[in-house]
């Protein structure tokens, strides 16, 4: 669905068995990510059913085993389509970006600072779409934590207009799909270096 609104995704191999997952890291290029694939499981970190920085075959046959594992202790009964092994991406910054329907206004575009501590930092700003290129640019502009993506300490600037373009297709997809659409939450969004793009690192749909 994100493919089709023109939000880059990466290519995924989904791995059923710890000899394929050896494959598909090797095909990928190290380092890897290796994570459990379940309809069951939206957040998968929680539980433990996600490994970084593989670096060797046996490493992502051995994640194989673990993130499996994981999930089928912390959520029993769980549909489990397989392992999703992709190389792993070195971002400038990561963000949440996605729809949320509010009551009153109907579908709104978010996006924020991301990762895995989007709940704290707490750092959003909404929009309602459609929104083109400069409103999207005011939004990633608002932004408390915006010296992220402008570069700090060293690190290299963002690709803020990638970004952009990124937020002006989901409020595309908002504002086509606004009434089969709960919620879209893609996050992290890879924000990569200037001229590098934007990535979808893991994404959720919930559909009416």
């Amino acid at each position: 669905l994100l493919g089709r609104y023109g939000v880059p995704v990466p290519v995924e191999r989904v791995a059923r068995s710890p000899l394929e997952a050896a494959r598909h890291a090797r095909e990928a290029g190290f380092p890897v990510v290796v994570k459990v694939s379940s309809p069951d499981i939206p957040h998968k970190t929680e539980i433990g059913a996600v490994r970084l920085q593989l670096l060797t075959a046996d490493e992502a046959a051995t994640a194989y085993r673990e993130v499996l594992a994981a999930a089928l202790l912390n959520v029993p009964g769980a549909r489990i389509d397989g392992v999703l092994v992709n190389r792993q991406i070195f971002p400038v910054a990561e963000l949440i970006a996605g729809i949320v329907v509010d009551p009153q206004f109907g579908p709104l575009l978010l996006v924020g600072l991301g990762g895995i501590f989007t709940e704290v930092l707490d750092d959003v700003t909404l929009r309602m779409p459609p929104v083109d290129f400069d409103d999207a640019v005011d939004m990633l502009s608002e932004l408390r934590g915006r010296a992220i993506l402008e570069g700090v300490r060293g690190m290299p600037r963002g690709d803020v207009h990638a970004a952009a373009a990124c937020l002006v297709r989901l409020g595309r997809m908002a504002t086509e799909l606004g009434d089969r659409i709960a919620a879209v939450d893609v996050n992290p969004l890879f924000v990569l270096a200037d001229g590098e793009g934007v990535l979808a690192g893991d994404a959720l749909v919930v559909l009416r």
